[in-house]
């Protein structure tokens, strides 16, 4: 995906980019599974924050001050477990699908 990024656009095109950060994409989604097999899956929720962010006054820590990452605070750990929501979503999608075979038989 990398290669095809550099080979065919350059860095002023918007494909370029979209190309390189769906590359890095790939390599997290790949590195998560290799690591789950391995028996060393991710600490998901200590590793993100998501923890972090119900303690010291989140709220107040952002509307009193001149950050502007408040407004997305609620989808942050959205955004960095979507893998982990489609992982889980994947698998009930499998059993499914492998309990209606059986069903048919």
């Amino acid at each position: 995906m990398r290669r095809v990024a550099y080979a065919r656009f350059s860095e002023g095109r918007l494909a370029h980019w979209l190309l390189l950060v769906l590359g890095d994409r790939i390599d997290v989604a790949t590195h998560r599974v290799t690591g789950a097999l391995h028996g060393r899956p991710d600490r998901v929720v200590r590793e993100t924050g998501v923890r972090a962010e119900g303690t010291g006054h989140p709220v107040a820590s952002r509307v009193r001050s001149s950050r502007r990452d408040w407004r997305h605070g609620i989808l942050d750990p959205v955004v960095a477990n979507w893998g982990w929501s489609a992982a889980v979503g994947g698998a009930v999608l499998v059993v499914r699908w492998i309990a209606r075979a059986r069903r048919g038989r």
